[in-house]
């Protein structure tokens, strides 16, 4: 699923959902990917993947320990790194002249330009929000050592956000500024709304197989992520998450939840359907 940069081609076409840790982001691409029937890459399922591809990184603990103007730094460079990663994933995907809804902080407002990323906009929450969404999910998780570093990640995550909203003053790239409680159907509308007529006219997946398949490659990549991060992590069990619908079928946004083991069990066996869902 991954392969070297090749800088040198030009990027596949994208619709970018960007912003902090804790913005909605990947709440609002699985649905605009749903609704308009477009693949959509979550990179957070393929940060493991990259890793041997970039270069050595020092652990976030230490990071951190550093200061935050550090930090934000190595975070700075870590996403400037991703990026050639990422076209070359969607690349990967064959997925043609369909865009691919595309969610996470890596691209900048001033890289949607030079990418040729026209369709692009950046969700904006408070620091407040994004501190509580990290002290929240690692609660959830049962981390213990991320609950304790989420102090220092949230003084971290301020100042690139800092820097973020500079960026979209200076380029004047679309931005919904998210509320810390937010109304998700209102903050889809808004995006769409921004993203105007690149989303409009955008290609779509037919339905049956090419819609099933690239349900199936988002499936796949977070059951490797799962199994790597297993691997790397030394968990013996890894949590539940929501797997894309694979019926084929137009508007499908129906999920299955499992383990990617189960999941690897199931697709053996044929496409995996949401509950009461019929492959086309």
């Amino acid at each position: 699923m991954i392969g070297a940069a090749s800088a040198y081609l030009p990027a596949p076409p994208m619709i970018w959902i960007g912003g902090m840790h804790g913005a909605g982001k990947t709440t609002i691409a699985d649905r605009i990917a749903r609704r308009y029937d477009l693949p959509c890459q979550h990179i957070d399922a393929f940060t493991y993947a990259h890793l041997p591809l970039m270069s050595p990184l020092e652990p976030l603990d230490d990071q951190l320990a550093l200061g935050t103007d550090h930090a934000v730094e190595v975070w700075h460079r870590v996403c400037a790194e991703r990026i050639p990663l990422v076209i070359n994933d969607i690349r990967d995907r064959t997925a043609g002249d369909v865009p691919v809804v595309v969610e996470g902080p890596q691209l900048s407002p001033a890289g949607a330009a030079s990418y040729g990323v026209p369709g692009a906009v950046w969700l904006v929450a408070g620091a407040a929000r994004t501190a509580r969404v990290r002290r929240d999910r690692a609660a959830a998780a049962n981390d213990a050592a991320g609950q304790a570093r989420a102090e220092r990640l949230a003084q971290r995550d301020a100042a690139v956000l800092r820097r973020l909203r500079a960026s979209l003053e200076a380029t004047g790239r679309p931005r919904i500024e998210v509320d810390d409680r937010p109304d998700w159907d209102a903050v889809h509308d808004e995006v769409v709304g921004a993203l105007g007529t690149v989303l409009q006219k955008a290609r779509r997946l037919e339905q049956g197989g090419p819609l099933r398949a690239q349900r199936a490659y988002e499936n796949t990549a977070l059951v490797q992520q799962g199994l790597l991060w297993r691997e790397a992590a030394g968990i013996a069990v890894l949590p539940s998450v929501e797997f894309a619908c694979e019926c084929g079928r137009s508007g499908c946004a129906g999920t299955r939840r499992g383990t990617p083991e189960g999941y690897q069990r199931a697709s053996a066996r044929g496409p995996v359907l949401a509950e009461g869902h019929v492959a086309l």
